[in-house]
């Protein structure tokens, strides 16, 4: 077997010694497609994980009317946010979410996760937890809808997808007002509810 090399690319990259970012591969495959090696905006936002893209957001989208919701780099600031505590998704490290404090007057009102979708199909998703004594009072409507705008902004094209259990009546309807639609599709036992 004859293995031919590109003259452009050859002698670039030696996977032995580089620790190549899927950022220098893609710049390397626009040099080899007769670019400059620059990245498109478009490319550039592919090259980057779920996480960096929200971290890129504007700041102005993580605000809302009533609450701003703050990006946490470590688990002491979630430890300000009383009577909560964290679910699964709620990983500061991974590249796959993103942890921010619900605050209301720059008090701590609850947490949101920003994640992947871990169902079927690609999209986004997000969770909320607002403190029992600070509910009824419009932040995790502002929190929801601001969320929503953040995750359409940083993905794009791609729904949100959210995970309801079959008997919670009340998130449903709230998911409802928002503009979530009921799928079809379940995840684990929970109802899907989808925002295109």
């Amino acid at each position: 077997m004859t293995i031919h090399h590109d003259k452009l690319a050859y002698g670039k990259l030696n996977p032995l010694r580089e620790n190549v970012s899927e950022d220098r591969m893609a710049k390397m495959l626009a040099e080899l497609n007769g670019g400059d090696g620059e990245l498109s905006s478009s490319q550039e936002n592919c090259a980057q994980s779920f996480t960096e893209k929200l971290k890129n957001a504007d700041k102005r989208l993580f605000w809302g009317e009533k609450v701003t919701l703050k990006p946490v780099e470590t688990e002491e600031e979630l430890l300000c946010v009383a009577d909560l505590k964290l679910t699964n998704d709620t990983d500061l490290k991974s590249q796959d979410c993103l942890t921010c404090i619900v605050l209301c007057d720059e008090k701590p009102v609850g947490y949101i996760n920003f994640c992947k979708w871990k169902g079927l199909g690609e999209a986004s998703s997000w969770n909320l937890l607002i403190c029992e004594s600070a509910r009824g009072r419009g932040y995790g409507r502002d929190a929801a809808q601001t969320a929503a705008r953040v995750l359409k902004a940083a993905e794009g094209a791609l729904p949100v997808k959210l995970a309801v259990e079959r008997t919670n009546l009340k998130a449903q309807r709230f998911f409802k007002s928002l503009g979530y639609e009921l799928s079809e599709e379940i995840y684990g036992d929970d109802l899907v509810f989808i925002l295109k």
